[in-house]
Formats: C-alpha cells, structure tokens, sequence
C-alpha cells in the first residue's frame, strides 16, 4: 500500500496520509519478514525512523502539515548505504563509534561498515517489536551507557608527597660532628634524641613534593614525561639544624669564648711577642 507524495508547500490532499494515519498503519503491519525471525526492512512498512535523507521517509512540517511518503528499504540496502557515503560522513560514524570504543580510530572502513550494519539490524529489531530507534539513536544509547573519551591525548599532572626521616644513627652522626666543633665535647644521649626528633619533626613538616607532567597521544601512548621536586629537608639543612642545635646549649658560649682566648695566645707564642 502506498499513498502519493504531495508537492512541496502544498495542502493535505484526499487519500493522502497523514502523521498519525502512517504510524497507526505502521503499528498495525509492523516490518516485513522473510521467514527468518529478522525484520526484512529497517524501516517498517509503511515509516520507518531512519527519515529524513532524500527519497526517505520523513516527518511533515507540522504547520503545514504535509503528506508522509510511505517508503521501504532492507536491511542489506541500508547497510550499503555506508559505501556511498562521503569521507566526511563517514568521519562522523568513526568519531562517534570512538566514544565508545578508541580503536575504532584505526579500524578498517570494512570494519566501520560492519560496525554500522549492526547498529541497523539493531534498528530493525527494534522495529519488528514496535520500538522506533533509528541506528544512530541506538549509538547514542550505547555513547552514553559505555562510552569512553574518543581521544586519549592531552596533559596531565599529577602531584605526590613523599617524606623521608633520616635514621636515629644519621642524626647522631650529624650531631655528635656539631657538639665536637662546637662544644668540644661528645653531645649525651639525651642531647643525641632530642636532636633526632626535632630533625624528624621538620623533616615532616618540610615534605618533597614531586610533580609529574605526562603528555599522550590521541591512542594514550606516552609522548613525554617530566617530573619536578620541590621542598623537603636535605643533608645541607640537616647539619644547619645540627649546627642550631648545638649553639642553643650554653656551653656553647664559654667554649667559643676559651677557644678564641686559646688561639689568640698560640699566635702571640708562635709569634714570639
């Protein structure tokens, strides 16, 4: 059965389907069989949702509501239609199918126009259970249930805290060199932790913070990788905070008083005046 086209901007004529009449026909039908359980069209009998390309389908504008063209296509012709497309178009297809699966990208363009002939029997299916769905609107499902980034290229930092606690033996090497230049002596054990748990405190106070840039292409394959550290405590502060450490004791003024006292007379005497 079929009704003829009305000429464009012109008025619903007699015998000239509309809107509603084309669906409920199509409800009523519902897609060819040819015996094989599959629907033989993708588009229904009479309207199928793939509309809207010349010579298909399509819905009228409805305020001039327009007659509807009843038109049929197989399944196998509409997976064709893949071949005929432009490379734009069929950009489009790749870049989409991409959301979901990034190896897409390098398909074949057999493998992009068995991908397409899927979403089409997808299409009829739906169709043959009275499910209006055109392929691109399964796609789109499929996007926005398993998609993923079309591209993996880009730029990304990541930033990491690492703190490292010199060892109670380092720090009593780093003090008992300060006590002796400084005090004249060995410092005590007690003077010995008491400096290890303040190097330890502004060890974590201080962290190292690492940053690490990372650049991948569109199919996420590393491009470059940059890593920077800033702050944290090195063996320079370390024996500065040993150094400190040392002076606040109060011996520290009398034996550099003594020291200089002493020197000064190893000079007069070397001198011999």
């Amino acid at each position: 059965m079929s009704t003829p086209t009305p000429s464009p901007g012109a008025t619903q004529a007699p015998g000239v389907a509309s809107r509603e009449d084309v669906l409920r026909e199509f409800a009523q039908v519902g897609p060819r069989s040819s015996g094989t359980g599959k629907p033989d069209t993708a588009y229904g009998t009479k309207y199928g949702p793939l509309g809207g390309g010349r010579g298909s389908a399509r819905e009228p504008d409805e305020g001039t509501r327009q007659g509807w063209t009843s038109y049929t296509k197989s399944v196998q012709d509409m997976i064709n239609e893949y071949y005929g497309w432009s490379d734009q178009q069929k950009g489009v297809l790749r870049a989409k199918l991409a959301l979901i699966d990034k190896n897409a990208l390098r398909a074949t363009d057999d493998q992009i126009a068995q991908m397409w002939g899927s979403y089409v029997q997808q299409s009829a299916n739906n169709l043959a259970a009275n499910v209006h769905l055109t392929p691109w609107d399964i796609l789109a499902k499929d996007i926005t249930t398993r998609g993923g980034d079309a591209s993996l290229a880009g730029t990304k930092t990541q930033k990491t805290t690492d703190t490292s606690l010199t060892s109670r033996v380092d720090a009593d090497a780093l003090f008992t060199s300060a006590a002796q230049q400084l005090l004249g002596r060995d410092p005590t054990k007690q003077e010995s932790a008491a400096f290890h748990n303040m190097l330890n405190a502004q060890e974590k106070a201080n962290p190292t913070v690492a940053t690490t840039t990372t650049t991948t292409d569109e199919e996420g394959n590393v491009v470059s990788q940059s890593r920077t550290s800033t702050g944290g405590l090195g063996a320079g502060g370390a024996q500065l905070l040993a150094k400190q450490k040392a002076e606040e004791n109060p011996e520290y003024g009398a034996y550099q008083a003594a020291t200089t006292y002493y020197n000064a007379m190893m000079q007069v005497i070397q001198r011999g005046y």
